[in-house]
């Protein structure tokens, strides 16, 4: 091949990349855009609803140690403050909207960079707030108020998604991967949901049982962070389509509207339309 012709499938090669790279920036300034509105109709639309931040801790019950002669001790619960739903559904959706402005505009050039290396850190690094914060609101919901719970599973999210982070930074330019992030964080996320199970089925069995609407939105959500993991293992393991780190980073922007979208309208219908 002549100097000439490789070099004019030099130029052909730079522009398709370059065109690809612009679409990502539209995509992610639609997505952005996306988000920020739904925050607004969501804080515009929906009624307040505040639910209890509660502690646990030891007291002693002073009518059965006098009756039994010595101290004894009950679990006690106190409530510390309320929390709005409408406000910490719309802080999630805002948190992934200016990600994504940013990754459209501001951090654009960080944002294609890491692309061509097969890294997205601006995701995970959100991952981390959203889902985290994500997990808290599905909690409140189901029953958790406990504030040292709420604490445990919003870390638990993050260090599936810091471990996420870790696997995509750890193995770039690695042919043998090293596969110990995605297990650690396969194992925090579940541990999570394991933690949302045991709520759940103590309501059923033991109480009231939960809303409605709560059983949607832990049966959509968790059906959907099942896809952001198919969608990590398929990444690695190179299997058709999943081989171009750019359509997986499609997938990952797809899986993250269908979430957020689904666990804000569905919080809506079930505790906040007026």
């Amino acid at each position: 091949m002549d100097v000439s012709l490789r070099d004019w499938f030099k130029k052909i090669n730079t522009y398709f990349s370059r065109t690809k790279f612009a679409e990502f920036s539209i995509w992610n300034i639609g997505l952005g855009t996306v988000f920020v509105v739904q925050a607004v109709l969501l804080l515009i639309l929906g009624k307040s609803h505040s639910l209890p931040i509660t502690t646990n801790y030891l007291s002693k019950d002073v009518l059965t140690s006098m009756a039994a002669g010595h101290t004894v001790l009950v679990a006690t619960t106190r409530q510390l403050t309320t929390v709005n739903l409408k406000i910490l559904v719309a802080l999630i959706l805002l948190i992934a909207g200016v990600a994504h402005l940013l990754s459209g505009t501001y951090w654009r050039p960080f944002y294609e960079r890491n692309l061509q290396k097969g890294a997205n850190p601006i995701r995970w690094i959100e991952y981390c707030l959203g889902t985290g914060l994500l997990i808290v609101v599905i909690a409140l919901v189901t029953g958790v108020s406990d504030i040292s719970s709420l604490i445990i599973l919003f870390l638990l999210l993050a260090i599936a998604n810091l471990c996420g982070l870790a696997m995509e930074q750890f193995n770039q330019g690695r042919r043998k991967l090293n596969w110990l992030g995605y297990i650690m964080g396969s194992i925090s996320g579940a541990g999570a949901w394991l933690v949302l199970a045991i709520y759940s089925l103590g309501a059923i069995n033991y109480g009231s049982g939960v809303s409605g609407y709560v059983y949607a939105v832990l049966i959509s959500i968790f059906v959907l962070f099942i896809g952001f993991a198919v969608n990590t293992y398929l990444k690695y393991k190179k299997i058709g389509q999943w081989k171009n780190y750019l359509y997986v980073e499609k997938i990952y922007l797809l899986l993250e509207l269908a979430t957020l979208t689904a666990l804000a309208w569905q919080i809506f219908a079930g505790a906040l339309r007026s």
